[in-house]
């Protein structure tokens, strides 16, 4: 059967693929630097409440400068539904409350005891009532300004950024005999891979169309008619498609346009553009503590699980290694695929690895490639081609057009 056979290669982008010139989208630690003043506090007038976020902020970082508004973002929505966790129960316990109350009380005459204990509790639940619906307010804030910055992308960058990766992704696959499939994933909340394939305006969608049945691509997101079902990916079936290559693209850390509708998923092209709306985003943040139990997250992550055991390939272009849950099946791919490599590009070009990736580098020294080279540059594909191998050379058409982009 077809979905025995292996792939060529495995795509994977994070956050430093849409710094690439010219989108030029920041980091989230790179937005955080930018929203913030030299006290670490918001400068945005989109933020009501300042006191409350530097105190968010200290809590979680203090001293520390690794942040990125992804860790902020993440404990906000903790908050917001730590009182109805089982965990709340736990900590409202009578026990706890008498062992702090006891820790307290050996100076305080014994009259007011039963008064000071009894509110106790109180104090405490209306505090964090008074703190959730703080935390419930600056989230939303906050995924405001995610929205301004990062919805508004020019076709013609993303252009300029992907057309000759996709080409020579496609040659790879029509070069190498192997299952015609190209799995992309990514951890960017942006539209720049969704609006490459289906342009957002009408007027830009006939050329691009016309592109995709040129190279014959057919790229499977999950969505028909603007809802999402696993069973759509169900299309990619080689015996039946000759000479079709997929992309089944999965999102997943979510959308900033995609939203949960009566228990469906759904993708809506005005949502980002109206911060007043109070939809109910599905963007998730990296956490140990995140449970992807929920489709499509699920979905997505035992499909990245499912194609790492069936390809020799992984490339990487940006990612923080900052994900537990995806760093770890990596490791596991690795572990269990014993011809795979990975190829991890740090598009900044900057010689020094950052932390996280050189740990997972040193780890599985001689069978993870890194490439210093900023993602978009003419060179960058060159490297990639090379420490890949698939193929000699970048074909001259594709150098042409890159050059004419």
């Amino acid at each position: 059967m077809s979905e025995f056979k292996r792939i060529p290669i495995v795509v994977f982008t994070g956050a430093g693929a849409s710094r690439a010139e010219p989108i030029c989208l920041p980091t989230m630690f790179e937005f955080f630097q930018q929203i913030m003043n030299e006290n670490r506090q918001p400068k945005s007038a989109r933020i009501t409440n300042k006191t409350y976020f530097k105190f968010i902020f200290d809590a979680i970082y203090g001293d520390n400068d690794n942040y990125d508004l992804e860790r902020i973002m993440d404990a906000l929505y903790h908050m917001t539904d730590f009182t109805k966790s089982d965990n709340w129960g736990v900590f409202m316990h009578p026990e706890i409350y008498d062992n702090v109350f006891n820790a307290v009380t050996s100076r305080i005459p014994s009259n007011y005891y039963a008064q000071i204990k009894s509110n106790i509790q109180p104090s405490i639940t209306n505090t964090f009532e008074k703190r959730k619906k703080e935390a419930s307010t600056l989230a939303r804030e906050l995924e405001d300004l995610i929205r301004e910055k990062y919805e508004d992308i020019s076709f013609e960058n993303i252009q300029k950024v992907y057309a000759h990766f996709f080409e020579w992704l496609t040659i790879i696959n029509k070069t190498v005999s192997q299952a015609p499939i190209i799995p992309f994933f990514t951890t960017n909340y942006d539209m720049s891979i969704d609006w490459f394939f289906y342009p957002r305006y009408k007027n830009e969608r006939a050329p691009q169309q016309k592109w995709l049945r040129t190279n014959n691509i057919n790229m499977i997101d999950g969505f028909i008619n603007q809802e999402w079902d696993s069973q759509n990916f169900d299309v990619i079936n080689e015996a039946d498609n000759a000479g079709v290559i997929f992309i089944p693209y999965y999102k997943l850390h979510g959308s900033l346009y995609w939203e949960e509708v009566a228990g469906t998923l759904r993708r809506n092209s005005t949502i980002a553009r109206d911060p007043h709306l109070q939809q109910k985003l599905m963007i998730i943040y990296p956490s140990d503590k995140k449970l992807l139990t929920q489709d499509p997250y699920y979905f997505s992550h035992r499909a990245l699980d499912s194609y790492l055991a069936r390809t020799d390939n992984l490339l990487i272009i940006g990612f923080s290694f900052r994900d537990p849950a995806i760093v770890q099946s990596f490791q596991y791919a690795l572990n269990y695929n014993r011809g795979l490599s990975i190829h991890i590009v740090i598009p900044t070009g900057d010689s020094e690895i950052p932390g996280e990736v050189a740990d997972f580098i040193n780890v599985n020294n001689g069978r993870v490639k890194h490439i210093n080279k900023y993602f978009g540059n003419k060179d960058c594909l060159d490297a990639i081609n090379q420490s890949i191998g698939l193929i000699p050379e970048v074909p001259p058409a594709v150098r042409r057009r890159r050059r004419v982009q």
